[in-house]
């Protein structure tokens, strides 16, 4: 038995730890992410990360971060002047086994003043059998 969980975020630039969060709503395995974003670039080298993780702020420049989940980063490859929109959709398959009520956040760490909205599509597979133990 599985389901998806959808997280959402709008982010407006910046360090936006823990923009969302859910639950697991049963134990099992988180079997993939999938990614949905829509960013507006508006200058050469403007930078979009979101990180899905079990730590309550992002880990984007840290070693060895255990509570990573999955992480999408695009860098905007505008030339001239304007704004260039970017959009990141992409599946990320994984096989991790999560317990039920363990807190999921989503963060985002964006060039200052752009725009963006994200999608992060959390599929598990539960395993109703097995014990409740939670991480934290």
């Amino acid at each position: 038995m599985g389901t998806a969980v959808k997280m959402y975020a709008a982010g407006t630039g910046g360090t936006q730890d823990g923009i969302a969060s859910i639950d697991v709503p049963l134990s099992g395995n988180l079997i993939s992410v999938w990614w949905a974003v829509n960013w507006s670039g508006s200058a050469d080298a403007d930078v979009f990360r979101a990180q899905v993780s079990f730590g309550t702020a992002g880990n984007f420049a840290t070693n060895d971060s255990r509570q990573v989940i999955s992480e999408v980063r695009q860098e905007c490859q505008l030339v001239t002047s304007g704004e260039l929109a970017n959009a990141i959709n992409v599946a990320h398959p994984i096989n991790l086994p999560v317990n039920q009520g363990e807190r999921v956040y989503m963060h985002l760490l964006v060039t200052t003043s752009i725009a963006s909205q994200v999608a992060a599509i959390l599929n598990f597979d539960f395993d109703i059998d097995r014990p409740l133990a939670r991480r934290r």
